[in-house]
């Protein structure tokens, strides 16, 4: 999917400012946001992936223009994915221990 400058800008900003780290989860498809520079708290809803169906209580958002809340959210669901799939991946390597390398040529088709 091909970002928009002010798309890119928003991620960016999310990114700079380790705006996941503002994220709560408050049920499936709805987040709380914390402002990075106020005291407000911002609701972020939307269950896609990417994030094309997000929509932000934030001013920003409700004029038509693409926030770094959203993108927090994206950024957030995202790393939560990696480390469920991080800890999958190591449940899994304790369970089934490597001992050496695996040549190809040693695997059964």
């Amino acid at each position: 999917m091909a970002l928009s400058g002010t798309e890119q800008r928003a991620f960016i900003k999310a990114a700079r400012i380790r705006g996941w780290e503002s994220v709560t989860r408050l049920e499936h498809g709805r987040y709380l946001v914390r402002s990075a520079s106020s005291t407000a708290t911002y609701v972020v809803t939307g269950t896609q992936r990417e994030g094309q169906d997000h929509t932000c209580s934030c001013d920003a958002a409700i004029s038509g223009r693409m926030c770094w809340h959203r993108a927090a959210v994206v950024l957030a669901r995202q790393r939560a994915a990696w480390q469920r799939a991080s800890r999958a991946e190591a449940s899994l390597a304790a369970r089934f221990p490597c001992r050496g390398r695996v040549r190809a040529s040693e695997v059964s088709p």
